[in-house]
C-alpha cells in the first residue's frame, strides 16, 4: 500500500530546490505468502532525491501512534544503491495494530527537528501497518431517510379562465409567503403569474373545446359532425357557403348582343341586405341629431344658459344652429351645448351608440372596444366613455354605506345580544379581499380569534405566527376604505375561533352527516380505501311532487 506525504506541489517545489530533501511515499511490505514473522516488518519509504550513505540512520527515524501496540521500535535502516538510492529500508521489531502511525524524520532520539538538508513538511508521513488485512468495515454511513410528505394545495376545479388563474396563484402565493406583496403588474413575480394564467387559460380553452367536439349534441364544428355521423355510416354533404337568389326588375331590354358587351350587372357588385319592414335605426348623423332633439327638447329647442324658448333658428354657422334672443349678447348655441356632448367634433350617431354600448353592457365597455367599434381613436373613446358614465354620478345614491353581497363575513357579540344577532355583522373580510389585500386577508382569515366588533373598533386577539403590526394596520386600511375612524385593539381573551377553522369544523361536521347517510355508510363498508373527499348540497329539485331524479 502507498501512502503519499504531501500534496504535488510540495514535492516539486522540494525537487526544484538545490539541497532540500523530503519524503515522496511509503510502502509497507505485507504479503499472505510470507511468515507470520515476516509480515509488516518491512517499510520503504521513497524520497524526492537520492540519499547518500549514511544521511539516515535508525535514530533519525521515529515511529509513534497506535492505540493497542504502541512505541513501535525501529531495528534498523539502510539505504538502497543503484536505482534504489532514494530508498530508505526500515526494518521494526513488531508491527502495529489497525490504528494510524506516524513515521518521522528527526535529528536523534532527543531532538525532534527534521535532520539539516530535509524539508519540515516533507519529514513525516501517516501509515497504517493492516494495509492488506481484509476487513468488512465500511467507513461510508448508509442512511435512510423517509420521504417527506408533501403538503397537497386544494385545488379548485372551477378555475377556467384566465382572471379566476391569476387569482388562484396570487393566493396561493400569498398563502405560502405571507412577506409577498404584489403592488405593480410590472413586478417580475406578477408578470410570471400572468404568464402563467395566460397559458392555463389557453389550455383551458382546448379542453373546453375538445370536450364540446366529442359529443354529437354539443358539436360545434362540422367536421366534428361530420365525423360522429361517419361512425353511424352516414355520409355528410361537405356543405357550400352561403347563398341566396336575387332578382332584378329592369325597364329596358338587358340582353348581350355580342359577347364582348358588358355585363348589366358586372361581377363583385355589392348589394345591400336588411330584414322587411324593419326599419334602420339612426341610419345616418341625420337621424340621430333628430332622436337627441326628440330627448333632449321634447318641447321644442330652448336656450340652455337661460330657458329660453325665445330663439333664432337657423343660424349661418357652421356647428352653432340656434342663437337666444333674451340672454345679454345673444349667445348662439346647439344641440350639443350643456350636456356632455358640448365642445366634442364628433356626430351624433357616433355619440348615439356610444350610449347604447356603455349603457346597455353588463360588465361594462372598454375604451378599446369603443376604439375598434366606432373607428375612433383610444383617446377620444376614453374620453367619450369617461363623459358618459359621468352622468350616472347625479342620479342620486341607492345605498349608504359600506355594502357586500355575497361575501364572507366576520362578526362578534354585542353586549346584551347573542352570537346568532344577524346586526352585529360586518363586512371586513370581504372588504379586505375586495381590496386585493391578499396578505393582510390570509392573516384575518389564519390568525385572528375575534373577540368583541362594534362598527368603528375590532378587537381580536391573534396567534403567534401573526405580525405585531397587524392591529395598526388592519386600523388604518378600514379607515382609509370607509372614511370613518376605525380603532384595532389586540385583546388577551380566548375570542372565536379562526374563520380558516371555523370552516375546517363545518366542512367535518359536513363529512361526519354525509357518512352517517345509508347509501353512502355502505360504499365505506364495502370499499376500505373509499373516503369523503368533498361534500355538496344539490339545490331543490324542478318538481317538488317528483322529487331528485
Amino acid at each position: 500500500m502507498i501512502y503519499f506525504c504531501c500534496d504535488e506541489l510540495r514535492r516539486n517545489a522540494v525537487k526544484a530546490h538545490a539541497t532540500l530533501n523530503g519524503i515522496d511515499f511509503l510502502e509497507v511490505l505485507d504479503d499472505p505468502d510470507l511468515p507470520d514473522d515476516q509480515r509488516q516488518r518491512m517499510l520503504f519509504v521513497h524520497f524526492v532525491k537520492p540519499l547518500s550513505m549514511g544521511a539516515l540512520t535508525k535514530d533519525n527515524v521515529r515511529i509513534n501512534g497506535g492505540e493497542r501496540i504502541r512505541n513501535i521500535v525501529v531495528a534498523s535502516v539502510s539505504i538502497g544503491t543503484g536505482d534504489d538510492d532514494h530508498i530508505l529500508t526500515v526494518q521494526v521489531e513488531q508491527p502495529g495494530d489497525f490504528s494510524t502511525y506516524r513515521l518521522s524524520l528527526v535529528q536523534s532520539v532527543t531532538v525532534p527537528n527534521p535532520p539539516t538538508g530535509f524539508d519540515p513538511r516533507l519529514s513525516q508521513v501517516d501509515f497504517s501497518f493492516k494495509v492488506e488485512c481484509p476487513s468488512d468495515f465500511d467507513c461510508k454511513p448508509q442512511r435512510i431517510c423517509p420521504p417527506q410528505a408533501l403538503i397537497q394545495p386544494e385545488i379548485d376545479y372551477l378555475t377556467k379562465d384566465y382572471a379566476t388563474f391569476r387569482q388562484l396563484m396570487l393566493d396561493r402565493i400569498s398563502l405560502l409567503s405571507p412577506k409577498w406583496t404584489q403592488r405593480n403588474t410590472a413586478d417580475l413575480g406578477v408578470t410570471l403569474v400572468e404568464l402563467l394564467a395566460f397559458v392555463g387559460d389557453y389550455l383551458s380553452y382546448q379542453q373546453d373545446a375538445i370536450a364540446t367536439e366529442a359529443y354529437l349534441g354539443t358539436a360545434r364544428r362540422r367536421v366534428s359532425v361530420r365525423r360522429h355521423a361517419r361512425l353511424v355510416d352516414y355520409f355528410m354533404h361537405d356543405g357550400s357557403n352561403a347563398r341566396t337568389w336575387v332578382q332584378l326588375e329592369v325597364d329596358a331590354d338587358v340582353a348581350k348582343v355580342s359577347s364582348g358587351d358588358p355585363a348589366a350587372v358586372p361581377k363583385g357588385t355589392a348589394l345591400s341586405t336588411g330584414i322587411v319592414d324593419q326599419p334602420i335605426i339612426l341610419p345616418d348623423d341625420d337621424a340621430a341629431r333628430k332622436w337627441f332633439e326628440g330627448k333632449i327638447w321634447a318641447s321644442g329647442p330652448y336656450c340652455p344658459h337661460c330657458g329660453s324658448i325665445n330663439v333664432q333658428t337657423p343660424i349661418t354657422h357652421k356647428s352653432m344652429t340656434h342663437r337666444c334672443r333674451d340672454c345679454e349678447g345673444r349667445p348662439q348655441f346647439s344641440l350639443k351645448t350643456g350636456n356632455i356632448m358640448e365642445g366634442s367634433k364628433l356626430g351624433y350617431q357616433t355619440w348615439a351608440i356610444a350610449i347604447y354600448l356603455v349603457t346597455t353592457s353588463l360588465k361594462g365597455v372598454s375604451s378599446m372596444k369603443l376604439h375598434r367599434d366606432l373607428e375612433i381613436t383610444q383617446k377620444t373613446a376614453w374620453h367619450l366613455a369617461h363623459r358618459i358614465r359621468k352622468t350616472w354620478s347625479g342620479s342620486g345614491a341607492l345605498f349608504a354605506g359600506p355594502v357586500e353581497v355575497d361575501e364572507t363575513y366576520i362578526g362578534g357579540k354585542v353586549k346584551g345580544k347573542g352570537r346568532a344577532y344577524k346586526g352585529n355583522k360586518t363586512p371586513v373580510v370581504a372588504l379586505v379581499e375586495r381590496k386585493r389585500e391578499m396578505v393582510l386577508l390570509a392573516h384575518l382569515r389564519n390568525h385572528v380569534h375575534l373577540v368583541d366588533f362594534e362598527p368603528g373598533r375590532v378587537e381580536f386577539r391573534p396567534t403567534e405566527a401573526a405580525p405585531t403590526t397587524l392591529a395598526n394596520e388592519l386600523g388604518e386600511k378600514l379607515g382609509t376604505w370607509t372614511g370613518e375612524r376605525w380603532v384595532a385593539v389586540v385583546s388577551g381573551e380566548e375570542g372565536a375561533p379562526t374563520i380558516d377553522e371555523q370552516e375546517r369544523a363545518a366542512r367535518a361536521r359536513e363529512v361526519a352527516e354525509a357518512s352517517r347517510h345509508p347509501l353512502v355508510a355502505a360504499v365505506l363498508e364495502t370499499f376500505d380505501d373509499a373516503e369523503i373527499i368533498d361534500v355538496r348540497r344539490r339545490g331543490p329539485s324542478p318538481d317538488p311532487g317528483k322529487g331528485d331524479s
